[in-house]
């Protein structure tokens, strides 16, 4: 999962690591990176989904 979340293009894996790892909320990540609340919901399910299919490439490839 760690390979998956550094390859994420960087203002999404911002929003998905304070969200996911420092368990912020979308409104103090908005104001933290000074974006709107609904552009860092959008980059976390972004986020989820590159890292979801990542993941289970991953494991089909094994």
């Amino acid at each position: 999962m760690a390979d998956a979340v550094v390859r994420l293009p960087e203002d999404v894996r911002t929003a998905f690591v304070l969200c996911t790892f420092e368990g912020l909320s979308y409104q103090t990540i908005a104001q933290v990176i000074g974006i709107k609340k609904g552009t860092v919901s959008s980059r976390v399910f972004r986020a989820r989904q590159i890292t979801s299919w990542s993941v289970e490439k991953t494991l089909k490839d094994q």
